[in-house]
């Protein structure tokens, strides 16, 4: 069975290094300045599958462009 992490922008973001390894992340909405300053979440999405939830809105994947999000990470799935 596979295990599924969903992270959500906010404060328990923080506390990333204390959550176990899941094989897929689901990420909420805008991430980009999440990635880059919360030390830790870097590390936890390398080497796992990755859905990204957006909502569509004009410019949301903006900061993950701006990070080369989708050629470092290489979501598998965008969900709308």
């Amino acid at each position: 069975m596979k295990s599924v992490s969903v992270l959500c922008r906010g404060e328990s973001l923080k506390h990333i290094k204390n959550l176990p390894k899941s094989d897929i992340v689901i990420l909420v909405n805008r991430f980009g300045e999440e990635i880059e300053s919360i030390p830790g979440l870097k590390e936890y999405l390398n080497s796992t599958e990755i859905y990204l939830c957006t909502s569509g809105t004009i410019g949301e994947l903006d900061c993950l462009k701006k990070i080369n999000f989708f050629e470092e990470y290489k979501p598998t799935k965008i969900i709308r």
